[in-house]
């Protein structure tokens, strides 16, 4: 009876881990589109939210409503004034913050 109860309790903190978890994940996200701002502004916030390499793809998850060419242009102004890296070439091409 205790192991089927502990397997419970187990399966609930798991569930309300992974609900704590998309929970954050959504307000990360919103926190970027929250306020109107210029697009290399919300693509400089959510660069700032990645740790290591991220790509492409991986700030438009966090930047939806920008076009795919605002977020590009974005890009490139931030490794032009340093505070990416690009590395790369066609798909898989990726980003390191450097400030």
């Amino acid at each position: 009876m205790r192991e089927r109860e502990s397997r419970h309790f187990n399966d609930e903190s798991t569930s309300i881990g992974t609900i704590l978890a998309a929970y954050k994940d959504f307000e990360d996200r919103f926190e970027i589109v929250e306020e109107k701002l210029p697009a290399i502004e919300m693509v400089r916030k959510a660069t700032q939210q990645r740790i290591g390499k991220f790509n492409k793809q991986d700030i438009r998850e966090l930047c939806p409503a920008l076009s795919v060419s605002s977020i590009e242009g974005s890009l490139r102004k931030l490794v032009a004034e340093g505070e990416l890296r690009r590395e790369g070439r066609g798909k898989s091409t990726f980003y390191v913050r450097l400030k």
